[in-house]
């Protein structure tokens, strides 16, 4: 039984309960990724729950997540190893685990990105392209929270007529379906093997904390 929760935490909150009332085995959810109480009551309740993409500090949660700090590093120390200087942090919301991950491994990797170059928005491609339509000053490069807003970042820039790769870099995050089309430079997130990994903890009878790391993929795009 599939339920889009659209990343949501009121809609995951239904979605869940929904679930329950008709008596699940096992829930699998890509959780919103800040609020884990619902998912505790879960457990509670005698019905197993596997969080898949997000990590909580909680014990009692299985999970299938992503190293954020390690993956964005790897971008931060790659835009840094090209001489960039000048970056634009493009973010979602600052409260959940992958926003503060991201953040936290780029700088990580690349080094202090003042509060005035972080710009938090909605996870969508029509509000990072709207944004950037309306930058007066363009940094060298971009770090963007998803694919989605790399997308929008860059139909923004090539709208200004500004070069990709060379005049200003555009950095994404997991590797979409489109990415390689789009020829955007991300990290890659092995979702295949997390999904495999997910079902297996289904199956099991013990909580498991599996973390995969990100590959970089450079690409047109930086």
């Amino acid at each position: 039984i599939v339920s889009d929760t659209s990343k949501k935490l009121n809609q995951e909150r239904k979605a869940i309960k929904s679930l329950l009332d008709i008596k699940v085995d096992a829930i699998l959810v890509a959780p919103e990724g800040y609020e884990s109480s619902h998912l505790i009551d879960v457990i509670n309740s005698g019905t197993d729950i596997v969080s898949f993409g997000v990590h909580f500090e909680n014990d009692e949660i299985s999970e299938v997540s992503i190293d954020e700090i390690t993956g964005a590093a790897k971008a931060g120390a790659y835009l840094k190893s090209v001489g960039i200087r000048d970056v634009v942090m493009m973010m979602g919301n600052p409260r959940k685990f992958t926003t503060r991950g991201r953040m936290e491994g780029f700088m990580r990797g690349f080094g202090h990105v003042p509060e005035d170059r972080v710009i938090y928005c909605e996870v969508d491609w029509k509000a990072s392209c709207a944004t950037v339509s309306e930058m007066q000053k363009l940094p060298q490069a971009f770090f963007c929270y998803n694919d989605m807003m790399a997308l929008g970042v860059m139909k923004a820039l090539e709208e200004r007529g500004i070069e990709l790769g060379s005049e200003v870099k555009v950095i994404g995050y997991d590797d979409v379906y489109m990415a390689e089309i789009a020829g955007i430079t991300t990290l890659r997130i092995p979702i295949r093997s997390m999904v495999k990994e997910a079902f297996k903890t289904i199956l099991g009878d013990e909580v498991r904390k599996m973390v995969f790391t990100p590959e970089f993929i450079r690409r047109k795009s930086a």
